[in-house]
């Protein structure tokens, strides 16, 4: 295969210039960043139909979601992910400017504290929020792209895209309910149960 058709991951750089060891090293690293982010995934959309159906507590909801997600295994190709991108592409930019747009009408409660972190758990809770605000691109995109050798315009465009999604709503959320955050693994629900609410939330589970 071409090089410039080839996708190269970057535990194969490791490989290449530093011996199989620290391949290993970075596969495990990378194995284990993709468990535990897709554990956050789950617990995340749990706490998204919890918050519209609360029949069943969230771990209920978890296990139910990841045997749903399970099934994913069964996609033949990362090109069949393209329509899931692009529908999840839509979904998230509905939650986005919703969330922008309805702190922005809701407006600060009373008394709205916005504190600095007073100790290391609470910065580094801080900085975890802040690179969760920004999410992740990786390089795993160009498995989904025909041609992988215009990453370097996708990954410009994903990365300016990201920025108008995720800067205006932790700004406009951030700024109406300060410190109300912290409490609240979702932002969500500081927000008026509302029927636009319930639509984010049942997105979000995509």
């Amino acid at each position: 295969i071409p090089f410039m058709f080839n996708c190269v991951q970057w535990f194969e750089v490791l490989d290449g210039l530093l011996g199989k060891h620290w391949r290993n090293t970075g596969l495990f690293f990378n194995c284990t960043f993709l468990l535990f982010g897709s554990v956050i995934q789950l617990i995340a959309c749990a706490s998204n139909i919890y918050y519209i159906n609360d029949n069943l507590d969230k771990r209920t909801w978890t296990y139910i979601f990841g045997a749903c997600c399970a099934t994913t295994v069964f996609i033949p190709s990362f090109h069949n992910y393209r329509i899931w991108s692009f529908l999840g592409l839509l979904m998230s930019t509905y939650t986005a400017w919703y969330l922008t747009i309805a702190s922005l009408i809701h407006g600060q409660v009373e008394r709205v504290k916005h504190f600095v972190p007073k100790t290391m758990i609470l910065y580094f809770t801080g900085a975890t929020n802040i690179l969760y605000t920004f999410g992740g691109l990786t390089q795993e995109i160009m498995h989904a792209m025909w041609k992988p050798q215009k990453f370097k315009l996708t990954y410009l465009v994903a990365t300016l895209n990201l920025l108008t999604l995720t800067l205006p709503s932790a700004s406009a959320v951030y700024r109406a309910f300060g410190d109300l955050l912290l409490p609240h693994s979702n932002a969500l629900a500081l927000l008026p149960s509302t029927q636009f609410r319930c639509t984010a939330e049942v997105l979000q589970l995509f």
